[in-house]
């Protein structure tokens, strides 16, 4: 049996609520640490699957792409960044981007990585996502999350069988009718540099 590889590309935001990056981060963050808790739940049952998650945050331009079967496709430095993150990555882990680093450190737990060689960037100081900090994983549970296993949450699929590319818009990180959250923002600690 030979395995078979799928990627999973999220976005968050817009351009109305480019201003929140700091609460789209958390969400982020916490779409990848879910995916890694579900992996590890499965893992009892389905024995070979092996997550590895890259994220990045910034600016991306996307658009339908084609005649005969259109699909949603995202462009731009953003997302070959996020790509990079995700293919120099280990199993298992959850690295991300110095830029996504800095919003999430005030929430989460984050592990220095080292230098890696990021292809059209250079040597680049990455870090792994490792955990929540304890007062923000009280808040986390009122928080909507992704569950990539509903067909809802696949609406833009694309490739053959043996590799999948596929957009799962995230949920708005603020109440409807309603801007940002004060909740859980506190001043941020300085990101571990153990290895």
């Amino acid at each position: 049996d030979e395995p078979v590889p799928v990627e999973e590309l999220l976005k968050a935001g817009d351009p109305v609520v480019l201003d929140f990056l700091h609460e789209i981060g958390v969400q982020i963050g916490e779409a990848a640490l879910g995916m890694m808790e579900e992996v590890e739940y499965s893992h009892s049952v389905y024995r070979d699957i092996r997550l590895q998650v890259g994220i990045h945050i910034g600016p991306a331009v996307g658009g339908l792409v084609g005649i005969e079967r259109p699909l949603y496709h995202l462009f731009g430095d953003t997302v070959n960044m996020a790509s990079r993150m995700e293919s120099t990555c280990i199993p298992g882990r959850v690295q991300c981007s110095p830029q996504m680093a800095e919003i999430l450190k005030p929430n989460f737990e984050l592990k220095t990585r080292g230098t890696v060689f990021v292809k059209g960037k250079g040597d680049t100081t990455t870090y792994f996502l490792t955990g929540r900090k304890r007062v923000h994983a009280l808040h986390s549970r009122r928080k909507s999350t992704v569950d990539l296993r509903s067909s809802a949450a696949d609406p833009f699929q694309a490739g053959t069988p043996s590799r999948m590319n596929r957009v799962v818009p995230l949920p708005s990180p603020f109440p409807e009718g309603g801007g940002g959250e004060e909740e859980g923002e506190g001043e941020g600690s300085v990101i571990s540099e153990e290895e």
